[in-house]
């Protein structure tokens, strides 16, 4: 159990401290906001002040979910899934400047675990969010086909 919370605990860091290069702009709105609900498979993080990329090889799949009725739980394999609320919103960037508009992922009440994110990229298949700050990482998400609620247990993601 030990190990679990300090894999959970690891993989909320990351995202916790994950920001963006500023020499990346935004890409245009999504559109549709509705588009980010599902089950989104972590597949790497790459940025931070040292530069460099963390992807998922040496670590149990880890990922998160959005639900239609504004939930989002962070999950791994082997880790109890977090619960919180979110809200998509179109708002000025810090990181862009004052004058660029984006779609800015809020989770929870912009906590310490999870500030705001900008939705940097987002298809049918993949999710890019950047946190609004400087120094930070860009976190790579692909889309799990799947209609159903991710079910988390010690053996791995259940379809």
């Amino acid at each position: 159990m030990k190990a679990n919370t300090i894999l959970l605990t690891f993989f909320v860091i990351l995202l916790a401290t994950s920001c963006s290069d500023k020499s990346v702009t935004p890409n245009q709105p999504p559109g549709d906001e509705q588009q980010i609900i599902g089950n989104w498979l972590w597949v790497k993080s790459c940025g931070g002040f040292a530069g460099g990329c963390t992807d998922n090889s040496p670590l149990p799949n880890m990922g998160i979910t959005f639900t239609k009725d504004g939930i989002f739980y962070a999950w791994c394999d082997v880790c109890d899934p977090l619960e919180l609320e979110y809200s998509v919103v179109r708002k000025k960037s810090y990181i862009y400047g004052p004058d660029t508009i984006v779609d800015m992922l809020v989770i929870g009440s912009t906590s310490m675990f999870y500030p705001q994110q900008i939705i940097r990229h987002l298809d049918d298949s993949s999710l890019t969010l950047v946190q609004d700050c400087f120094d930070c990482y860009e976190n790579y998400y692909s889309r799990i086909r799947t209609t159903d609620p991710i079910i988390v247990d010690p053996g791995g993601v259940s379809p």
